[in-house]
């Protein structure tokens, strides 16, 4: 738990949109075609620290077209469809950072946790034979990884699955799913 709360309260996941690639397939999803990528960061994931003068600093480091530090604590960032991809990059390299802390700790039951392409699809295999509560913040924590990415993919319709899987069995423990639909 403490890895996850240090994880989503970095200020590089705050803002750094973090990501990964790939294009999406499936005809239920809706591509909008837009020049702009507007995405908003929830207050649990933007650090205490974030304040208008830290997300201006923040807009012209990363060249995005403007940027909102929003009421409700939350950040609304808006950039090109370019700055958007490099984002979706940044994304993945901090997914794989969130990933190994997980795996490579051997106190840790998480064994392993793997996502498709268009992050609509994780595994997360533990050797703990059931789906404790380190399980489940970790499911809702990718799923909020799965938000971001279709936001920087501008696709607004999407279904993200994530399976417990016992190491020693290959069983599935528990299976969530989250829907988004934005039309």
């Amino acid at each position: 738990m403490k890895k996850l709360i240090v994880t989503l309260l970095s200020a590089g996941m705050a803002l750094a949109c973090v990501g990964c690639g790939g294009s999406s397939s499936q005809p239920a999803k809706e591509v909008e075609e837009v020049k702009e990528v507007s995405i908003t960061y929830a207050a649990e994931d933007v650090t205490s620290n974030v304040d208008q003068d830290w997300v201006d600093k923040w807009v012209e480091e990363k060249g995005y077209n403007s940027g909102t530090f929003n009421e409700d604590g939350s950040v609304t960032m808006t950039m090109d469809k370019e700055k958007a991809s490099v984002a979706l990059a940044d994304l993945k390299d901090q997914i794989e950072g969130f990933i190994a802390q997980y795996v490579d700790d051997e106190k840790d039951p998480i064994t392993a946790i793997t996502y498709d392409d268009d992050f609509e699809n994780f595994e997360i295999v533990t050797k703990s034979g059931d789906y404790t509560a380190e399980e489940e913040d970790v499911a809702e924590v990718l799923k909020r990884f799965a938000k971001m990415a279709h936001s920087l993919k501008a696709i607004s319709n999407y279904e993200v699955k994530v399976k417990i899987i016992d190491a020693d069995s290959n069983a599935v423990i528990a299976e969530t799913t989250h829907s988004e639909s934005n039309s």
